[in-house]
């Protein structure tokens, strides 16, 4: 999950406001492409292992808050709650790329295990 900079994504689309509102726009397969081909590139060029790379990325028009349950009151990530708020959203990406449960890290699984218990 990303949230990107929003205008600096519409700058490097040539994607005006008018044109498409911050939700579509996150939706968009170009802007999804862009962002993980940028991933991708950052990878190699710092050498990654393949399993530190996501294949899929889901962008998120709205940063995370601590009023939507995703930030502690010290505006760290609330694990918990971001594991609640884009379980069904991860299990799709997974899904979606022809991942099984193997796939998915084991720390992963042991944090939404303890969440959902």
């Amino acid at each position: 999950v990303i949230v990107p900079i929003l205008p600096a994504l519409r700058q490097a689309l040539q994607i005006g406001e008018q044109e498409m509102d911050d939700r579509a726009l996150c939706d968009s397969v170009a802007a999804r492409s862009l962002i993980l081909h940028e991933i991708n590139r950052i990878a190699a060029q710092s050498r990654l292992p393949t399993l530190q790379i996501p294949r899929a990325i889901h962008l998120e028009a709205n940063a995370f808050t601590s009023a939507a349950g995703l930030l502690t009151p010290s505006q760290k990530l609330c694990r918990h709650g971001l594991i609640r708020h884009y379980q069904s959203i991860l299990q799709q990406l997974y899904e979606q790329n022809d991942h099984d449960i193997a796939d998915i890290p084991a720390g992963i699984l042991t944090l939404i295990g303890r969440c959902f218990a």
